[in-house]
């Protein structure tokens, strides 16, 4: 398949050397013709596969095989072919210069389609190693429980690749559409080409740092990408903080108006304010307040999840025992953390007495099975400072205080009163 692509590029650049001896009149127009020709090729290449489309099933023997293979690709990919990526989009992006351009339009246009042939090369080279890492058919890491012994290669790991490299391939699209945009209008009269060069400019940081940060995640360990996630949440929880909060604040009395209507007003339009405050009855406001230290604690676990120092060696020896499944269960589980905070937030501005219930039997759940998973795996190895906490005992007394602030909201959640329907 890649060769017949390359076939088109090579027979592209035949076309446009026939094209430096024709009609003057008609040649920047083929000429840019030509560009645009290939620039598609490329953004349907971007556009022709998607690497993370997991499915369910039990069976998955395929991840088991090729294993040097498949290791060679992954460090092909890290340290020549996304680098190389990288280098021939940046010097499409500085072949694209208007005055350049417009100083020498036929060299230009065969530097253009050069360029273009390097990249569509790449691109083809960078489809095959993620061929070869991510086997058909593709699995669902959640369901992969034998693979601890994978490494760099178990399911939790090549399915996030699939995610990165998904999300790069369509800033690279988006990035030579923009090209396209700014080729079609190349040489035509206008005054805005300064604000789409600058435009394409804006787009290519975009590329770099999407390319970086692909790059970037190889290098991440296991626990790095699980703190990331638990960094995610701290911030919905802390949104979901400050919306309990604004509920308990007391609401302020109006200050008395001049009975003059303001000059400056519209004549007919309603002077009430459109942010009249909410009046919450007295049990609302009781609840969010038992609600507030859960939240908080939830809060503070994220936090010290997310900033725990872990050597390499040390998780090396707690990730090599767990499997995608067990993962995928400790991210799934510190997602479905914030959602039973985010539903305890809707369950009392909508009065449900028993989704304040559910949610918080839920968020009970869902800590105690973290914690078991991670008193297995990570908390024995992180490391006891003498002039901090030992982190057993931070973790057991968090346990001692959640259990008593979840304790006590659910006290008050059965007694809800029930909103009327």
């Amino acid at each position: 398949m890649a060769k017949s692509h390359d076939t088109t590029i090579g027979e592209m650049v035949k076309e446009f050397d026939s094209l430096t001896t024709s009609d003057t009149t008609h040649q920047l127009k083929d000429q840019r013709r030509l560009m645009v020709r290939g620039l598609n090729g490329l953004i349907a290449k971007c556009s022709s596969k998607m690497y993370y489309r997991p499915t369910s099933g039990p069976h998955h023997p395929e991840i088991f095989k090729k294993l040097q293979l498949r290791t060679e690709h992954l460090t092909r990919l890290e340290s020549g072919l996304l680098p190389s990526l990288r280098h021939r989009i940046t010097a499409l992006l500085l072949s694209l210069d208007p005055s350049d351009l417009r100083k020498d339009p036929t060299g230009k246009v065969k530097m253009v389609l050069g360029i273009l042939s390097e990249l569509e090369q790449t691109l083809d080279q960078i489809h095959a190693s993620m061929d070869t890492i991510i086997p058909v058919p593709t699995v669902k890491p959640s369901d992969v429980t034998d693979d601890n012994h994978l490494k760099t290669l178990k399911a939790f790991r090549t399915s996030r690749l699939g995610m990165n490299v998904d999300d790069l391939f369509k800033v690279v699209a988006e990035l030579l559409g923009d090209c396209v945009s700014f080729i079609e209008t190349w040489g035509q009269p206008s005054n805005n080409e300064s604000q789409r060069r600058a435009h394409l400019l804006s787009m290519t940081s975009i590329f770099w740092n999407s390319i970086d940060m692909t790059i970037q995640w190889f290098g991440r360990s296991e626990f790095n990408l699980l703190q990331a996630s638990w960094q995610s949440e701290v911030a919905l929880v802390e949104d979901a903080l400050d919306e309990l909060l604004e509920m308990i604040k007391p609401i302020e009395p109006k200050e008395e108006e001049d009975d003059q209507p303001d000059a400056t007003s519209s004549s007919g339009e309603d002077d009430t304010s459109e942010y009249e405050p909410v009046i919450r009855s007295d049990e609302v406001i009781q609840l969010a307040k038992v609600t507030i230290p859960l939240v908080k604690l939830s809060r503070l676990f994220l936090n010290k999840l997310s900033k725990t120092t872990v050597t390499k060696e040390q998780f090396g020896l707690a990730t090599s025992e767990m499997s995608s499944s067990e993962l995928e269960n400790i991210v799934s589980l510190t997602r479905s953390i914030s959602q039973c905070i985010d539903e305890i937030g809707d369950s009392l501005h909508d009065g449900e007495n028993e989704m304040l219930v559910e949610s918080g039997g839920h968020l009970g759940k869902s800590f105690k099975r973290i914690l078991e998973l991670l008193d297995l795996h990570l908390i024995p190895l992180i490391p006891h400072d003498d002039q901090a906490v030992d982190p057993k005992k931070w973790f057991s007394e968090w346990n001692k205080q959640f259990a008593l602030a979840l304790e006590n909201y659910m006290s008050m959640a059965q007694v809800f009163p029930q909103k009327d329907s």
